[in-house]
């Protein structure tokens, strides 16, 4: 029988098919590859990220991880909130990604819409 978790929070990251498929695999976000492999990993509240394509390259944000985690996790990620320029949002340090990855109890990915491309007038 699957154990319950009541009042899970529920979080988002957008990114890429290769990011999406490593995560995963590895059942949590994973460090980027050498030489960022320090930076920090971004989180969202779920529903902040209405369309992740205004990021950036649309294949770099092609994706939305929705990660149900354990019941206090965004009170946890406070700590690490941005309020200034991403509200909703936590900048996870590179060392404390173990300790967020134990909290994950399911990861979903879900394929962002295609963006609509701008009319050309004639």
């Amino acid at each position: 029988m699957a154990k319950k978790h009541p009042n899970p929070d529920y979080l988002e990251r957008c990114m890429s098919e290769a990011e999406k498929n490593v995560s995963i695999l590895a059942g949590g976000l994973v460090p980027k590859p050498i030489p960022h492999e320090k930076n920090s990993k971004w989180v969202a509240k779920r529903g902040t990220r209405k369309n992740c394509g205004v990021l950036g390259k649309r294949k770099n944000y092609a994706w939305k991880l929705i990660m149900k985690m354990l019941a206090g996790t965004i009170d946890w990620l406070k700590q690490f909130e941005t309020k200034t320029n991403e509200p909703n949002s936590y900048e996870i340090p590179i060392e404390e990604l173990e300790n967020f990855n134990s909290r994950i109890i399911e990861l979903t990915p879900e394929k962002n819409p295609i963006r609509a491309k701008k009319k050309k007038y004639k």
